[in-house]
C-alpha cells in the first residue's frame, strides 16, 4: 500500500513536470519575438554579418521620423511629399548621409540620417546635372564628387549641395566614375570608353583639375581594362 501511494506521488509530479515542459515550448519569450523581427544576412543560424536597418525608396521613408517635418504638414493640413528615386545608380555615405546619383531624374539624393532629412542635389544654376553616374565623399573636406557623364565633367559640391567648381573631362569618352585621395591630392576618374573605342583608362587629375598622367587600355592582359 506504501509503494502504491509512492508510485503515485511519483506518477504525479511527473505529469506536472511534462506539463511544466510543454507550457513553457508553446510559450515564447519575448526576446524570441523581437529577434524573429530582426533580419540578417545571411539568415541564421549562420554567422550573422549584416544587420537590416531600413529600406529607403524616397523621402517619406526617412522624413515620417522628423517630428518636425510632420508637425509642419499636419499645420498646413498636408502629407509629407514622398519624392521617390527614378533609377538609382551610385552610392556614398559619409558622417551619417547617404549619397545616391539618379540617372533618370538627374540629381544626387541625399538621406541625412541624424537629422531625418531628405534634400537634392544638382539640381540648380551651374551644379544642375545632366547624367550623373560615379559618386565620392571626400573623407577630409566631406566635399561631394559627382561623375556627370551628360556634361562630361565631375561637379563638385560642399557637403551641404552647394556647388564649388567642376573639372572638364572633354578627353573622356564615357566617363563612369570617380575616386578621390585628397592626401595625395589626386582625383581619379574612370573612363568605360564604348563598343567602337579603345580608351578603357583612368584619367589621373589634381584636386585643382589639371591633368597629371593616365593608365590603362582596353584589352585582356594585365594591366589592361
Amino acid at each position: 500500500m506504501q509503494d502504491s501511494r509512492v508510485d503515485s506521488k511519483i506518477g504525479f509530479c511527473a505529469w506536472v513536470i511534462v506539463l511544466a515542459l510543454l507550457a513553457g515550448c508553446a510559450t515564447t519569450p519575448q526576446g524570441a519575438s523581437d529577434e524573429e523581427d530582426i533580419r540578417y544576412w545571411p539568415p541564421l543560424p549562420e554567422q550573422p554579418r549584416y544587420l537590416y536597418e531600413a529600406t529607403l525608396r524616397g523621402s517619406r521613408d526617412i522624413e515620417q521620423a522628423n517630428q518636425d517635418a510632420l508637425m509642419a504638414a499636419l499645420i498646413k493640413g498636408e502629407t509629407l511629399p514622398d519624392r521617390r528615386m527614378g533609377k538609382p545608380l551610385a552610392l556614398a555615405v559619409r558622417a551619417g548621409r547617404i549619397y545616391v546619383t539618379d540617372s533618370v531624374m538627374n540629381l544626387v539624393h541625399v538621406f541625412d540620417l541624424g537629422r531625418r532629412r531628405y534634400f537634392q542635389m544638382g539640381v540648380r544654376f551651374e551644379g544642375r546635372l545632366a547624367d550623373p553616374r560615379g559618386i565620392w565623399v571626400g573623407e577630409q573636406s566631406r566635399n561631394v564628387y559627382v561623375v556627370d557623364q551628360g556634361s562630361k565633367r565631375v561637379v563638385v559640391y560642399d557637403e551641404l549641395g552647394l556647388y564649388l567648381r567642376e573639372l572638364s573631362l572633354a578627353d573622356t569618352v564615357r566617363p563612369v566614375d570617380v575616386a578621390v585621395d585628397e592626401s595625395r591630392q589626386r582625383i581619379y576618374v574612370l573612363d568605360g570608353g564604348g563598343i567602337d573605342s579603345d580608351t578603357h583608362r583612368v584619367q589621373v587629375f589634381s584636386l585643382e583639375g589639371h591633368p597629371i598622367r593616365t593608365f590603362g587600355t582596353r584589352g585582356r592582359e594585365v594591366g589592361q581594362f
